[in-house]
């Protein structure tokens, strides 16, 4: 089963429409480059249908990369070497965290590394102030 990102992708376009440039181009070399959606069909839909709409108040340094027909059908045609390095850079870490499992940090801690990394620091601290 694909791990989506939908609400999270939802709620920051809900507080900025700019947000609509980096979701659409993450969705988009996820899907069409990775083969390896971090949005539903159904919420990408969405965004591109939203994106159309407000196309006028969207500012973003990326929107000259995104097409106006592409969007209105729900697509993207724009060649993988054109994403710019920072949305592959957030697709990756979109991907990474859908496949950590949940609760690492709670064990970690549990298991006393947490405690004793922090000892450690504390008696290296000690040593180079002392």
């Amino acid at each position: 089963m694909t791990t989506t990102h939908d609400a999270y992708a939802e709620n920051c376009i809900a507080e900025s429409v700019n947000m609509l440039v980096p979701w659409y181009l993450v969705a988009s070399y996820a899907y069409y480059h990775l083969d390896n959606p971090v949005l539903s069909d159904g919420c990408f839909d969405r965004l591109c249908q939203r994106f159309a709409e407000a196309w006028d108040q969207v500012e973003h340094p990326h929107k000259h990369l995104v097409d106006r027909e592409s969007l209105a059908a729900g697509t993207c045609l724009l060649a993988e070497d054109k994403f710019p390095e920072i949305v592959k850079g957030a697709v990756r870490h979109l991907l990474r965290s859908a496949e950590k499992p949940k609760g690492t940090r709670r064990k970690r801690a549990q298991s006393g590394h947490t405690k004793s990394v922090a000892r450690s620091r504390t008696e290296e601290n000690q040593h180079v102030t002392g």
